[in-house]
């Protein structure tokens, strides 16, 4: 069984998705509002940056959309290296 490694250097931030996957911030651009997304270091994509108002909060938030799921960049973990 082949082992691939994640460039550490490549990652800004991390998001846990699941028990098996997390999704991993590489780039954010901020002139086209997208940032690069992949699930554990493959399959990398951009993915819009939206702006949706926080009922809980009473405020509008930031974050982007993985397909049709919204991940709100406060629930992404800032990776320092």
């Amino acid at each position: 069984m082949e082992q691939k490694m994640i460039d550490m250097n490549d990652i800004i931030g991390v998001y846990n998705f699941s028990n098996t996957m997390s999704l991993l911030i590489h780039k954010i651009d901020y002139v086209d509002d997208r940032v690069l997304v992949s699930e554990n270091g493959e399959n990398k994509q951009w993915c819009d940056i939206v702006e949706y108002d926080d009922v809980e909060e009473g405020s509008v938030e930031l974050g982007f959309k993985y397909g049709e799921i919204l991940i709100p960049f406060s629930e992404v973990l800032r990776f320092w290296r």
